[in-house]
């Protein structure tokens, strides 16, 4: 049965938490198991993608979806195709947190790196069509 902190004395909320973390420890193994298999289930990986998308940058998937059908499912930097994993990373201004693209996360290293430089893309393009 579970408990709500409002309900109990901080005793009584103690002993319960208490109790929670021996019972944790006595089937760590199970807990273990349960835990590696909830996290590596897909549609679950996808849905915590999905929803810190959301947080940071305010699109939805479906909105994910179009920028990622507007650019063909490419890199907006480099034109290689998106395998929309861990390695896609969500291009954006930093002020407004307005949403520009989707990028591999190379290109959007490199990107950051050329901007701290102080540089544009294009003054960096040139240095590197003259080196």
């Amino acid at each position: 049965m579970s408990k709500r902190k409002a309900d109990c004395t901080p005793e009584e909320w103690s002993a319960f938490l208490a109790k929670g973390r021996q019972q944790r420890a006595a089937n760590l193994g199970r807990y273990r198991a349960y835990d590696k298999k909830r996290w590596q289930d897909p549609k679950r990986k996808r849905y915590m993608r999905m929803t810190r998308v959301k947080q940071l940058y305010g699109i939805d998937e479906t909105e994910y979806r179009g920028v990622l059908a507007l650019q063909q499912g490419a890199c907006a930097v480099c034109g290689r195709p998106l395998d929309d994993g861990k390695h896609t990373h969500v291009d954006h201004r930093h002020k407004t947190q307005k949403v520009r693209g989707l990028l591999w996360r190379a290109c959007n290293q490199s990107e950051g790196h050329i901007r701290g430089a102080g540089l544009t893309p294009e003054e960096c393009g040139k240095r590197l069509a003259e080196y």
